[in-house]
Order: structure tokens, then sequence, then C-alpha cells
């Protein structure tokens, strides 16, 4: 959890992006000048920056310091008690492109050990399909994601267990948002296609024979080599 002082930080900081003191696409002070102005450590602001980077409010370029992202993101939905009454389109429109990294690497690769054990052959031939449509895209990298995402949800629905194919859905339509397509989109590059065509390929072959820990660990792989990149184009 985090301290009271880096909450009360990130908290002046976020009325000042709401009331456009700092404005959308702007360089947000360097953090020895934050500390400077708040009388704390500089460690103390960038745990507030790493909240407002989770939250979506702020973005860190490498070696040009923390902006305030052009867009900001919808405001949060509230939780309603019955899960009925929850606002599911808020949680995926708010939902930023870390947040999305976090649920999948905790998802993920044990849905895939999951897949493993119950998928019947014919699943494994229909995932087998949706690899070969992957790996015939050579530059298009907004069918490489389709593609991709319908790769993962035959996973998820070779689980065959409902409550996890639902949460999966539910993922499933947060990557479909513009701001984590954008992100992806800027970095996957032909080359990049082809080195996840291989890593997914690797992955199919290893459900194929039942190898339960390495089908897992190529999808640990696949999310480690995202989050690097998607770090990148940030």
């Amino acid at each position: 959890m985090r301290s009271h002082t880096v909450r009360s930080i990130a908290q002046k900081l976020r009325e000042r992006i709401e009331n456009i003191e700092y404005p959308p696409d702007h360089r947000l002070p360097a953090e020895r000048q934050l500390a400077h102005q708040f009388s704390t450590s500089r460690w103390a602001i960038r745990e507030a920056l790493d909240v407002l980077v989770d939250e979506g409010l702020v973005v860190r370029r490498a070696g040009s310091g923390s902006f305030v992202r052009e867009h900001k993101p919808a405001k949060r939905p509230r939780f309603a008690e019955n899960i009925g009454q929850t606002d599911w389109l808020g949680v995926v429109e708010s939902t930023g492109p870390l947040e999305l990294q976090i649920v999948r690497g905790l998802i993920e690769p044990d849905m895939v050990r999951l897949a493993v054990l119950n998928m019947s052959m014919g699943e494994i031939a229909n995932l087998g399909t949706i690899l070969l449509e992957m790996e015939a895209i050579v530059t298009d990298a907004e069918a490489f994601i389709r593609a991709e995402e319908r790769f993962l949800q035959q996973i998820a629905r070779s689980t065959d267990n409902a409550l996890l194919i639902s949460v999966y859905d539910l993922v499933a339509s947060v990557r479909r948002q513009s701001t984590w397509n954008a992100s992806r989109l800027a970095t996957l590059s032909p080359i990049r296609i082809r080195e996840q065509q291989k890593r997914y390929r690797s992955m199919f072959d290893a459900i194929k024979r039942r190898d339960v820990e390495t089908a897992a660990e190529f999808a640990k792989l696949q999310l480690i080599d995202e989050q690097r990149f998607s770090m990148r184009s940030d």
C-alpha cells in the first residue's frame, strides 16, 4: 500500500492535471523540482508518478521525462454490490495498458496450463488453424493482433471453466480499446511479427504434446516481450 505522503502528492498532481494546470502532452517538472516543491524525497515523487502512470494520466518517455497523456481516460467506474449493476463498459474504458498487462500476467500462464490439460483434439485442431492464419501475416499488424486475440480466446474456451472464460472475455474487450491497440501497433514491425509467430508456434507445439509447463513458459515469455516493447513505445 502506498504511503500517505505518496498518495497526497499523487492527488495534488492529479488535481493539477484535471484543472489543466498541466495540459495534455505537457512535460511535468523534473523529479528533483517536484521533490523541492513538496519538500520530500525523489523516491516519494517517483512513487506518486507511478500511481498516475498506473491510472493512465501520465506517460513516461525514455530520455525525455514524464508527460500528461493527450487523452485522459474515462472516469473510474463504481463497482456495485450487485455484480449485475456494475458498469463493465466503464471498467473496460478506464483500464490502462499497465493494468491490462498485470491482469494478463496473473491469468494467462495458468489459463494455458488448464487448457493443455482439458483441450480436446478438435480444439487443438482449431487452435492450429488460427495459428496458420497468424503465420500467414507478414506486415499487417492490425490483422496479427486480431488473429492473436482469437488464438488466446480459443485457449481460454478450452479451459472448460465458465468463470475464467468470462473473465478473459473482459480482458479481450480491454485489448480492443484504442490505448492498448495504439501502443501495440506502434511496436509490431514485420520482424517482431515474425518473432511472435515463432513463439506462438512453440507454444502450440507444447500444447499439442501436452507439455503443460513449456506451454505456460512460452505464454510468460510472450507477456514479457510485450511489456518490454510497450515500455519502449512510451
